[in-house]
């Protein structure tokens, strides 16, 4: 018996290009864009700095954390890492103050857990801002004695 030819699939119509995101700090939201703007400010400054406002994480319980090896109940909703409220840049002043910045933008409100925490930094000597761009984290630095550059 003689099998009749293959069927040839009609080609797929081409795809629609796709439309090119914008930039990443186009989309990025106003907070954080401020915040890479003060973090370029400060590396370019020498000062050191850990960006600390995401090094949480959430996971629902397996038994044990694979991140700091806590235990936890299975289904358990555990969170390890940087605890709620750390401001958002830590840095180390050449004096060697400690210094927790917080970002926010011109609407931004801190959340009780960030005013809870500096409150604890104030407690203990170290020096909490609250900044909302490069320009208001300067005068606040040369307000703390802790600028000693011109720009």
């Amino acid at each position: 018996m003689i099998q009749p030819p293959p069927t040839i699939p009609p080609p797929k119509p081409p795809r629609k290009p796709r439309k090119a995101k914008p930039p990443v700090t186009q989309r990025m939201k106003p907070e954080r864009k401020i915040q890479l703007e003060i973090v370029h400010w400060l590396q370019a400054h020498g000062v050191p700095l850990a960006v600390t406002d995401a090094g949480a994480l959430h996971h629902l319980g397996t038994g044990t954390c694979p991140r700091c090896g806590a235990k936890v109940e299975v289904g358990e909703h555990y969170k390890c890492g940087i605890p709620h409220g750390w401001a958002d840049l830590t840095c180390c002043f050449p004096d060697g103050r400690y210094v927790g910045i917080e970002v926010k933008s011109a609407k931004g409100v801190q959340s009780q857990e960030q005013c809870d925490h500096q409150a604890l930094i104030e407690r203990v000597g170290g020096v909490y801002l609250l900044a909302r761009s490069v320009d208001d984290l300067k005068t606040q630095l040369k307000d703390f004695g802790l600028l000693n550059f011109d720009d």
